[in-house]
């Protein structure tokens, strides 16, 4: 016990803010954290406190020639779990509920491969579950995965909304108000400060302010948040992601206390009749080295092994998709197509037959190789909410699931078209559909017009942010292409979709794809950072996406000159095809175009350096001999004096027959 100065730390129930107060003695440490376990419900403890110890430590300092006695004031700080405090209120409800108890864990950044190589302890304890016949295991073999990132899939899951963009909550108040409807208890643990850009706040999408919080998980139906509110100190304002180091706490991972009240949380719900859909999600796994998750193993096999023996109970472990970071992935296609396979395991009490019947227990065992996604186990969900099943919505329908999900039969002939898969993805299944082919000019074409669309968008969002800058790129550079490989087509419906890495300025990569419609033009359908980005917030032009943007870290960082028009004749650098021919477009010499040939076509872009005008550029063709172009012909832009803009690609159709292109490129000044 402390030998000097103790602190004694809580999370107020109506702030929301941990503070500090000082203990005399021991004796008075017992006396609140008594009266901290005797609080009512509607006063909160959260399940937690934090006791801190004040120290001194003797060093030596010089001061001149004479040596002098030096104290530094140490910390030592010890989180302390206290029983969870249980609202009882609201049984009669409950009795309508199927007895199911729901208890999802979310592992962050976990392929079904990664699990399997990193959790040996984990796995033993299902093993032996199965083995001891003390409840069910099912291990789902082909599970694929929406996308790369976590709140697509989170909102997909609680919501079934399918939607690509990263802003938006997860519109969870649907399902969970259901459960709540019963008499559940909802519970949603986070290892993730809740003030974090990716904590709680976000999955909510509300601000900061404990008020907002508050308000927000009562519209969703969340009643208690517990372990959450230990984060921000836990983590010490470090921030999860951008590091591989360990989480711990006084001597213990941060996942340990979080389990653990886990654990004592449901045991008491339980003998209380209490039922419960609790949410735990941790971010161990979401880091470049995969080792950190290593750390979960023990930990996670304890609690495994503890509520297995529990009546009325279904254990989901679920991830969102694999390892997205580090060199493995950045150099291998094996780890693209591990991203998109992640880990999906099912513990079900012994008795949950009885309590589901015997017909959705043969599906969860029947459903383990066929190909599932994240919408089968939404429609699962809401089947086994107060009032069972629901009608599978309009927008659903073309993707094969049934109204009742992972809990019925799953087509055995499923295939990737009818599950949902936002693009750049990567279907699990082998050899589905896709032709790996190797680096050709034809692909490398493809790769010109995706880079050329996303410089297109850093010039857009620059020239958004900063309309009076005399340049189209600041701080974040043009990209310009060193490599591209890993190529994928897949040849449906007279389209192709092509699927390739760019690397760009050195080790940066992106994954990319590319559709080539029925009437011969091209999208870029999306795009995935492989590589970390986060570094590059520091120096980030503003209102430019970070995930686009490498910008130059030395320290201290220099921005450009905003106001400088670039002799982009000057200064141009190609992509991979670096030969090309700069023609001047008016008698001043301040418009260029850049044509850039190569064995299966050309690439057209253009410049501006004109100090004061901007013009209309149009692009039309007077021959065109087997070719196609990535956009309708006649092409037109406006130009911005300082910009750089990609124009469009001429691809060659018949790779046996020649081609050519003769063009013409008009402009006109803006008034």
């Amino acid at each position: 016990m402390c030998k000097s100065t103790i602190l004694f730390g809580i999370i107020y129930w109506n702030t929301g803010d941990l503070e500090w107060s000082q203990i005399t003695n021991t004796t008075n440490l017992e006396a609140r954290i008594q009266s901290l376990v005797e609080q009512p419900p509607e006063k909160p403890h959260f399940g937690f406190c934090f006791i801190k110890c004040i120290g001194e430590e003797k060093g030596k300092v010089v001061n001149g020639t004479r040596e002098e006695d030096n104290y530094i004031q140490t910390y030592a700080t010890q989180l302390l779990l206290l029983p969870p405090q249980i609202v009882t209120s609201n049984l009669s409800s409950a009795k309508t509920h199927n007895g199911v108890n729901i208890n999802l864990i979310w592992l962050d950044s976990t392929s079904h491969s990664h699990f399997m190589r990193s959790m040996p302890a984990t796995i033993k304890s299902l093993k032996n579950i199965r083995r001891q016949e003390t409840g069910y295991v099912f291990s789902y073999n082909l599970y694929q995965a929406l996308y790369s990132h976590t709140i697509q899939t989170a909102r997909a899951l609680f919501s079934g909304v399918i939607s690509k963009g990263e802003e938006g909550n997860i519109q969870s108040k649907r399902m969970m108000r259901r459960y709540k409807s019963g008499g559940y208890e909802i519970y949603w643990s986070c290892d993730l400060c809740r003030k974090n850009v990716w904590g709680l706040v976000s999955k909510l999408e509300t601000n900061r302010t404990w008020q907002s919080v508050q308000k927000a998980l009562a519209e969703v139906g969340i009643d208690r948040i517990d372990m959450t509110l230990s984060s921000c100190e836990a983590l010490r304002g470090r921030f999860y992601f951008q590091t591989n180091e360990a989480k711990c706490y006084n001597g213990k991972y941060q996942h340990s206390y979080i389990l653990s009240h886990l654990d004592e949380l449901q045991k008491q719900l339980q003998k209380a009749g209490k039922p419960f859909f609790h949410y735990t999600e941790t971010n161990v796994g979401h880091e470049g080295t995969g080792r950190r998750i290593q750390t979960l193993d023990e930990d996670l096999a304890n609690y495994l092994n503890s509520v297995s023996t529990r009546d009325n109970m279904l254990t989901i472990l679920l991830a969102d998709h694999g390892n997205n970071y580090g060199e493995l992935f950045e150099k291998t296609g094996e780890a693209r197509v591990e991203m998109h396979h992640p880990m999906l395991i099912i513990h079900a009490s012994k008795n949950l037959p009885q309590i589901i019947g015997e017909d959705k227990m043969k599906a969860l065992l029947l459903n383990q190789d066929r190909l599932v996604s994240i919408l089968d186990l939404h429609y699962a969900f809401h089947t086994l909410a107060p009032g069972g099943s629901i009608e599978v919505a309009a927008e659903h329908a073309q993707y094969n699931v049934e109204p009742m999900g992972l809990l019925a039969p799953i087509d055995v002939n499923r295939t990737c078209d009818s599950i949902p898969m936002i693009q750049p993805n990567v279907c699990i299944c082998e050899s589905y559909n896709t032709k790996y082919v190797v680096n050709g000019t034809r692909q490398m074409m493809v790769a010109e017009f995706a880079l050329g669309e996303i410089n297109n968008a850093i010039l857009s969002q620059f020239r958004a942010a900063h309309p009076d800058a005399a340049t189209g790129f600041g701080s974040c550079q043009r990209l310009v292409a060193s490599w591209f490989g890993n190529v994928g087509e897949t040849y449906e419906k007279d389209e192709v979709t092509t699927k390739l890495d760019i690397h760009v300025l050195g080790e940066d990569v992106f994954f990319i794809t590319v559709l080539i419609s029925k009437t011969n033009h091209m999208s870029l359908l999306n795009y995935h950072r492989i590589s970390s980005y986060n570094q590059y917030k520091v120096c980030a032009d503003e209102g430019v996406d970070v995930k686009l943007c490498i910008c130059s870290l030395t320290e201290p960082i220099s921005r450009p000159d905003y106001m400088v028009i670039p002799s982009w004749h000057l200064e141009f650098t190609g992509g991979f095809q670096q030969n090309r021919t700069t023609k001047a477009l008016d008698s001043s010499s301040c418009l260029y175009v850049y044509e850039r040939r190569t064995e299966s076509g050309m690439i057209l872009e253009a410049s501006s350096e004109c100090s004061k005008k901007s013009h209309f550029l149009e692009v039309d063709a007077g021959t065109l001999v087997n070719v196609f172009t990535s956009l309708p012909l006649p092409c037109r832009v406006k130009i911005n004096p300082g910009d750089m803009i990609f124009l469009l690609v001429f691809i060659q159709i018949d790779d046996k027959a020649g081609w050519n292109v003769e063009y013409t490129a008009k402009y006109e000044e803006i008034d």
